[in-house]
């Protein structure tokens, strides 16, 4: 079995993902804060950490914008 690391496995988008990793065979190990992780051997490593704000159009938002 193929196996991945899931960095973010709370996040929606990291939930939204996982069935489909399963679906396909994938042995999924997820991580986030706060939790312990131990070490495994992957195939496939995904990071679904970050944040999506600002929304819109980048040509209309200021550096500060991207920044909290």
């Amino acid at each position: 079995m193929k196996t991945c690391i899931l960095l973010g496995d709370q996040s929606d988008i990291a939930k939204g993902l996982v069935p489909f990793l399963v679906a396909d065979e994938w042995e999924v190990h997820g991580w986030h804060r706060g939790a312990v992780a131990k070490p495994v051997n992957w195939d496939l490593f995904l990071c679904a950490i970050g944040k999506v704000a600002p929304v819109g159009p980048w040509h209309e938002n200021t550096l500060d914008d991207f920044y909290d």
